[in-house]
């Protein structure tokens, strides 16, 4: 009876996730970063050309546009005068903003191109809240599964992001997956395991520039797990395969040379990184503007944002985490296989937040979120 209780909570929590990340979207107007994410997925998938690859690789845009091939009348992005200058340009976003304008933004009614490629970020965050209930139930039990599950489901900064085309929920997802399937590896190393992990792990890869932090994890994971060190690596060269597989096994020029290279495109994110980080971004923290930011402003923003019964319940796990770990004999193998996949990316996130210059906003935060919330389920956990 307890079993069916949990299901049927879960699956409450679950519609309820669904049904306001689509009243979300299609209530609120179209932000400026969409236009340019669906342009760029769509042109891949109708061109198979990746020169509007841009600031961030394709895995998420591609995902979105994919409603948009069964529309018939959208323009064709390679008619657009700024498509020739796309290649000369590879750090400027003004060639892509452009064909969006003539493509996706200047199409009537929008809302026909608009809510399919939202709907498809919202199957993301409902992927993503299923994902999260799964890990925390495995590690913790259902209460703790659930636990987690409504920590996610009632964030706002989760349900905000599911309910548009964006980049950055869907890295967390990707990433949460990952570490998930990862860590199902870790427990129980079978060849099948193996490959669903290397392969979540190329196409998280191919969300956000941030989610190579990944590759450290897995092999370090791997590593101190006592696994032999060439079954992370293979896993990891499944990763670099998937990656490659989601560049349609692209073959082409490193920017700015001559040199043949696997996935070039995909170093393009990278170079509009350098650049970025480089020339800084506007950011306003506690009445002062910046242009190369604070390092302390994700952990105020964090504070700030993050729901109070949230942050109580994580301060709280985390003091339960550290009296258990003193309480009982050490098998640090066994500690790093439970815990390493599901600690260290944040771990290691957090330390580039807090060298970043770029304190573009809380979204960039979305990637611990669901790794906090499973690690917070075992508050409500029996095990």
């Amino acid at each position: 009876m307890k079993i069916v209780r949990a299901y049927l909570l879960t699956v409450f929590l679950l519609l309820g996730f669904w049904t306001l990340v689509l009243h979300a979207a299609r209530s609120t107007s179209m932000i400026i970063d969409e236009g340019m994410h669906i342009a760029s997925g769509y042109s891949i998938l109708r061109t198979g050309d990746y020169r509007l690859v841009e600031e961030h690789p394709p895995a998420v845009k591609l995902w979105a546009a994919l409603p948009l091939l069964a529309v018939p009348d959208i323009p064709d992005p390679r008619r657009v005068p700024d498509w020739g200058r796309a290649p000369e340009q590879p750090t400027e976003s003004v060639p892509l903003l452009r064909i969006a304008q003539k493509t996706i933004t200047s199409y009537t009614p929008i809302d026909r191109l608009v809510l399919p490629a939202r709907a498809m970020a919202g199957l993301l965050g409902l992927l993503l809240s299923a994902v999260v209930y799964r890990w925390a139930a495995d590690l913790w039990g259902d209460r703790g599964g659930l636990l987690a599950l409504l920590l996610l489901v009632l964030d706002p900064n989760i349900l905000a992001h599911s309910a548009v085309v964006g980049t950055d929920l869907g890295c967390a997802a990707a990433v949460t997956i990952a570490l998930f399937l990862f860590a199902r590896w870790m427990r129980r190393p079978t060849p099948p395991r193996l490959v669903a992990a290397g392969v979540a792990l190329g196409l998280a890869l191919g969300t956000k520039t941030s989610a190579v932090l990944l590759i450290p994890v897995v092999l370090l994971v791997g590593l101190l797990g006592r696994r032999p060190f060439r079954l992370p690596v293979l896993l990891v060269g499944i990763g670099a395969l998937t990656l490659w597989a989601l560049y349609g096994f692209e073959i082409g020029p490193l920017p700015g040379t001559d040199l043949p290279f696997p996935a070039a495109s995909h170093l393009v994110p990278f170079l509009r990184l350098r650049r970025h980080l480089a020339d800084g971004h506007p950011a306003f923290l506690l009445g002062e503007n910046r242009m190369h930011g604070w390092w302390y402003y994700f952990p105020v923003a964090f504070g700030l944002k993050t729901p109070l019964p949230t942050l109580l319940l994580l301060v709280l796990a985390i003091v339960l985490t550290a009296a258990r770990a003193f309480r009982r004999p050490a098998n640090w193998i066994q500690r790093i296989r439970r815990w390493g996949p599901l600690t260290l990316f944040p771990l290691f996130y957090i330390i580039t937040t807090l060298l970043s210059p770029l304190n573009i906003g809380y979204r960039h935060l979305l990637p611990v979120l669901p790794l906090a919330f499973i690690f917070t389920g075992q508050i409500a956990g029996c095990r």
